[in-house]
């Protein structure tokens, strides 16, 4: 078996997690490039099976892995002709893409974390990661700090909450540690933010 081959299956397994949904089946990412599976009987099968725990499960799971194996060799030697177009992979990661940014920001005054985005699209840490880093080269932490970071600016400026409450409107943990992100992104504190602006404005 090939090392590109090797990379197909583990990514199989890898990117679907036990509480996979249908919506998300049709999307795999392949080593560096991206395949779409438009019949994904074989991946919820498996899934599915591994779960249940019936005798002879462990057989079931084989036979089907094998065949998952099978199509993946006629897929890597099949004619280009019958391979989806790049343009199909990326229009479905892009629109995956959107879907999570769009809950971000739905809950971003929510003390949102990593698990929970992966519960809810059903992914894996590492599928995840790996969205944001084709689509904006970012991890999915950062972006979400700096989400959070913007929309605190914008309250700062409306100057109708204290730095205690956009703190706490915004999900930190503590003001101190929502200070100590600001201070990183921004070079300067909070409060140096508004009076700076408030010169500005002058």
């Amino acid at each position: 078996m090939t090392a590109a081959l090797y990379q197909q299956v583990f990514f199989v397994f890898f990117f679907f997690n036990e509480t996979a949904t249908p919506e998300i089946y049709p999307i795999l990412f392949v080593g560096s490039g991206q395949m779409c599976i438009r019949d994904s009987s074989l991946i919820k099968a498996f899934v599915r099976e591994s779960t249940t725990g019936i005798p002879y499960m462990n057989s079931l799971m084989l036979c089907l892995l094998t065949e998952i194996i099978i199509r993946l060799l006629q897929g890597t030697y099949a004619s280009p002709m019958n391979q989806p177009s790049n343009s199909v992979h990326k229009s479905a990661m892009d629109e995956l893409f959107d879907r999570i940014i769009a809950y971000i920001d739905e809950n971003i005054y929510l003390p949102l974390t990593i698990p929970e985005i992966c519960e809810h699209f059903s992914l894996s840490r590492t599928a995840l990661q790996l969205i944001f880093k084709n689509s904006i080269d970012q991890s999915p932490k950062k972006y979400i700090n700096d989400k959070k970071l913007e929309r605190s600016c914008q309250m700062l400026l409306e100057n109708r909450y204290t730095i205690s409450e956009i703190s706490l409107r915004l999900g930190y943990t503590s003001i101190h540690y929502f200070s100590k992100s600001f201070n990183m992104k921004y070079h300067m504190s909070p409060s140096e933010f508004v009076k700076q602006n408030l010169q500005n404005k002058k």
